[in-house]
């Protein structure tokens, strides 16, 4: 069990990187990790984002790992079946995805997966076509990815972690 901030989204880090690393999967590895760090596990959410990795469904658009954590943001902040009127906790539930997204925006020039690979490698390589593939991987695609949802992964709790503290005071 981590006991701070710092030590949650440190070992979010080294979850997400290791997760990315073996397995890929940029959406759910940092489902993973965040769950596991912040104590939120849903296997649901978890199989749910499957296909979301690699820029949505392999399309390259909106990154997995954006998308990824702001799932758990909103397993975090999120309005509940049984607060479906309560449209303020839907406004409010938004704020700390979007300070994500424009700290991601930020970060990495773009929230599009082939525009950040472009930034990152120089050229598009297009992986789902295997000689592009193996291009990309040599070019260090696998270790960008790695090092993305680490990052990523670490700004999320950073951002969460006060707010999990403030529900864990109330209950």
């Amino acid at each position: 069990m981590v006991k701070n901030k710092e030590e949650a989204a440190q070992r979010a880090y080294d979850l997400a990187h290791e997760c990315e690393h073996n397995y890929t999967g940029c959406s759910q590895c940092i489902i993973l990790a965040l769950q596991k760090v912040l104590n939120l596990q849903d296997d649901g959410i978890f199989k749910a984002a499957s296909g979301l990795s690699a820029g949505i469904g392999q399309m390259h658009d909106t990154c997995g790992a954006l998308v990824g954590a702001s799932l758990v943001l909103g397993q975090i902040y999120g309005r509940g079946r049984d607060e479906l009127e309560n449209v303020q906790k839907l406004m409010d539930s938004m704020l700390p995805v979007g300070k994500l997204y424009k700290w991601f925006e930020k970060q990495y020039g773009s929230v599009k997966c082939r525009e950040i690979r472009i930034r990152t490698l120089g050229v598009y390589w297009d992986t789902k076509i295997p000689w592009q593939k193996k291009e990309a991987l040599k070019a260090g695609l696998g270790d960008v990815a790695t090092a993305l949802v680490a990052d990523v992964a670490r700004e999320t709790v950073c951002l969460a972690w006060d707010a999990l503290e403030e529900m864990k005071k109330s209950h």
